[in-house]
């Protein structure tokens, strides 16, 4: 059978669809039946048993199959994070994900009760990325005939999100790619393929049963010997070299179709939330307008953009994003929205240059930052709503330099004329650049931070912390508190409402006293 026509590729462990009496390869067949029903059109799911021709290289065919069809169907097992080969076509439709700027092409079947997929503190790679999406959960239909209305209800709904992410992915396939974007890899995966392409003599061997996330360890291990060795330095944080770093607009990431596709992601969950907790916002708004009383104020969200907050975690800061910066526009407060990360996974162009310079120790930060501006203080929200979806572009989460951050942000409050300027950080945790910890030592971004927060407190600028599922008080102080993604802008609400109106009367001291003392 041709696999060109391919529409989507079957990923699962064949001693369970032994053991079944081939019942897995049966709901494919049904599956391919009800999309067609859906879609009015033919659907072929690639299964290796039946789509691989006498003679053909395996493991070649596997993977050209998966790079010519739209869609993943892992399987979900105990035995499929046990497979080599499950891993390794999961590896791979990742990279795909990430060329595409997607994370809509992989869709589970919760075949079967895994304990990685209920251990929220598993490090499988594998276990994460599936507990972050949308699964279709088959766990208590195993035993159910294959006709009954159980399963053609189940059917029906996984055929009706295949129809719903194939119209999306019409619009992310058309979209165009940044250049800055071409010229470089888009995850830490792509990066490692393409320097074990470009040294095929690297002393280490991969066997053919290695796993993809094997080879990138063995790599990394061998390209940068004994880093995990290097003290912590007491030298000045410097920077090796600005000349990669660039601060850019999320509407140069997307073309129209595909920001389009993420808006409707991003918008989705907003209104949402904006639903689920109208009472809270239309009172919250209120308040910030009666607060600010006719005073200017300017207010910042810096939002990590890190790799560690894929999935769920994005997808709620992305609309917690849109949902306050309309608030606060919405109150008469300036408003400005930056994410930050960085260009490349472990150092990028700024790497690149130091190994060619000869290593010399203690470069100091060794990365290509990334601040992207989704709302500048000049535009208006409705101009940026689909800048936010941007986050959403699952390429673009790398690594995170927050102290850099953090006065990129504070600099840019500054040049506003206001009566308040208020920065507000969002995070997950502590600053991580592998490129830069791995010659300077583990504390040396974190030690930058703190340095860079205490110069915020000698300035004009008002600094809040949110951590998410984290503890952030460590650095920020009183000033923070820990929230979840799902009651992020809540906790943004409530930290905001317990100290505005005192930051506002510190503020405006000096013009109206009489003010103050009424408010204290």
């Amino acid at each position: 059978m041709a696999t060109s026509s391919a529409a989507a590729f079957l990923s699962y462990v064949h001693s369970d669809d032994d053991h079944d009496n081939g019942r897995i390869s049966k709901l494919r067949e049904r599956l391919e039946g009800e999309v067609r029903m859906h879609t009015g059109r033919p659907f072929h799911i690639f299964q290796d048993r039946n789509d691989l021709e006498w003679g053909q290289n395996w493991q070649d065919r596997i993977e050209a199959s998966i790079k010519e069809v739209s869609f993943l169907i892992p399987v979900v097992t105990p035995s499929y994070f046990n497979s080599p080969a499950c891993r390794r076509e999961y590896e791979l439709f990742l990279l795909r994900e990430s060329s595409l700027g997607t994370n809509q092409l992989i869709l589970p079947i919760y075949y079967l009760t895994a304990d990685a997929m209920s251990e929220e503190d598993s490090r499988d790679e594998i276990a994460i990325s599936l507990r972050s999406r949308q699964y279709s959960d088959w766990r208590g239909l195993r035993f159910i005939p294959l006709e009954s209305p159980e399963i053609a209800k189940s059917l029906a709904d996984l055929a009706e999100m295949i129809k719903n992410r194939t119209n999306a992915l019409t619009d992310i396939l058309s979209a165009s790619i940044s250049i800055s974007e071409k010229q470089e890899p888009t995850s830490r995966t792509e990066q490692i393929l393409q320097k074990l392409a470009a040294k095929p003599s690297v002393d280490f061997e991969i066997s053919a049963s290695s796993s993809l996330s094997e080879a990138m360890d063995l790599f990394e291990a061998a390209e940068a010997p004994g880093r995990i060795q290097v003290p912590d330095t007491d030298e000045p944080y410097k920077v090796y070299t600005t000349q990669f770093d660039e601060v850019i607009s999320a509407d140069q990431f997307l073309s129209g179709k595909s920001a389009l596709a993420l808006t409707k992601l991003s918008t989705a969950l907003a209104s949402e939330l904006s639903t689920k907790h109208a009472g809270t916002t239309i009172k919250f708004e209120r308040d910030l307008e009666a607060a600010r009383g006719g005073r200017s104020a300017s207010v910042l969200f810096l939002l990590d953009n890190s790799g560690s907050l894929r999935g769920k975690p994005i997808s709620f800061v992305t609309a917690w994003s849109l949902i306050l910066t309309e608030i606060f526009d919405g109150a008469g407060f300036k408003t400005e929205v930056v994410g930050f990360t960085t260009r490349a996974w472990k150092g990028g162009q700024s790497r690149e240059k130091w190994l060619a310079d000869g290593r010399p120790s203690y470069p100091g930060r060794l990365n290509d930052l990334r601040h992207i501006i989704y709302k500048s203080f000049s535009q208006t929200f409705v101009e940026t709503v689909q800048n936010h979806g941007v986050m959403l572009r699952e390429g673009l989460l790398k690594e995170n330099v927050d102290g850099e951050a953090l006065l990129f942000a504070k600099e840019r409050l500054l040049s506003q004329e206001s009566d308040l300027r208020l920065l507000i950080v969002i995070s997950d945790g502590a600053p991580v650049d592998d490129s830069t910890l791995s010659v300077n030592g583990p504390r040396y971004l974190e030690k930058h931070l703190l340095s860079a927060i205490a110069e915020l407190a000698e300035s004009p600028v008002e600094l809040m912390a949110v951590g998410i599922d984290t503890d952030v008080a460590r650095y920020y102080g009183k000033g923070s508190i820990s929230s979840t993604a799902e009651r992020l802008g809540i906790d943004v609400m409530n930290v905001v409402r317990r100290r505005l109106g005192f930051l506002l009367s510190k503020r405006g001291k000096k013009k109206n006293p009489s003010d103050t003392a009424s408010a204290q």
